[in-house]
């Protein structure tokens, strides 16, 4: 049963298709598949930028088809597709918001460990597994037909990300870009006026998905950024440069610096107060404005 699976999938494959040549047709998808290993929030942002996002797959025949279409020159064991509990409240989904209606987990998975809330396609035997989402692998992006028959207005599906700077990355929740000068570190004061001269602000952070989103560029950089949110008295209350609501914190547990007022952003995602004179590396979030 298993081999005529697979023929039925090399056929559907095989057949003529009207996407790009460095990516295969299936079902009205292009599927790319990128042998440059990431993180999971990258790959869904070059996903994204490509005008999909991380495959999403909803029947045998999908997932088959892409367990073993990955390059033959790759020797890495598994690689990402969409799926993740980061974006629904601990629930697994879609980064494309299609409707979670198939799984094929692998034996005793999804294990119930810490971090571990992305999804990997294993090229073996087809099987997923959870993984840590900051490991780098490979990953398969899926991108709808339609987007190639459209010549006229690239990627038209998409918010207009392209106005992002050069070196920043777009962000559609936020609908921000988020760049800057990562490893010249300085002070609080020297990072928020370097910001505001390219036209942006430090980051404020409003959802754990924008939190996880940062933490992309922080945790493999093994960096921490300075960040908007400061104290105006003391410690007591908590205010964003840019002026927004501030409707999500996230302290590092063991943070005791109760004097510092101004917040860096650690490597692993949580806040840390710093005092303003010492040296971090620094972030800017500019807002698009259409």
């Amino acid at each position: 049963m298993l081999g005529s699976l697979y023929v039925f999938v090399l056929i559907i494959v095989l057949t003529e298709t009207s996407c790009p040549n460095e990516s295969f047709e299936y079902l009205s998808n292009c599927y790319f598949f990128n042998t440059s290993a990431t993180g999971f929030a990258k790959a869904e942002i070059f996903c994204r930028e490509r005008g999909g996002h991380l495959a999403s797959i909803h029947d045998v025949f999908t997932n088959v088809a892409l367990s073993q279409e990955f390059p033959p020159q790759s020797t890495e064991a598994d690689f990402w597709i969409g799926a993740n509990k980061l974006m629904a409240h601990g629930n697994w989904s879609w980064t494309d918001g299609t409707s979670m209606d198939f799984t094929d987990w692998k034996k005793r998975e999804p294990q119930n460990i810490t971090g571990t809330d992305c999804v990997a396609l294993s090229m073996i035997d087809g099987y997923w597994s959870a993984n840590d989402c900051f490991k780098n692998k490979l990953y398969v992006c899926s991108v709808p037909v339609n987007t190639y028959q459209i010549t006229t207005t690239p990627f038209p599906t998409l918010p207009p990300f392209v106005n992002c700077s050069y070196g920043y990355t777009y962000f559609q929740q936020t609908h921000s870009c988020y760049g800057g000068v990562f490893l010249n570190s300085t002070n609080f004061t020297t990072a928020e006026k370097y910001c505001e001269s390219v036209g942006a602000q430090l980051p404020s952070i409003h959802t754990y998905e924008e939190d996880h989103f940062l933490r992309a560029f922080t945790f493999p950089a093994n960096i921490g950024i300075w960040i908007g949110l400061y104290s105006i008295d003391e410690g007591k209350e908590w205010v964003w440069s840019d002026g927004t609501a501030v409707d999500y914190i996230a302290w590092a547990q063991f943070d005791n610096n109760t004097s510092a007022v101004n917040t860096v952003l650690s490597r692993d995602g949580f806040y840390n107060r710093k005092s303003t004179e010492v040296w971090w590396d620094v972030m800017c979030k500019k807002v698009i404005k259409i």
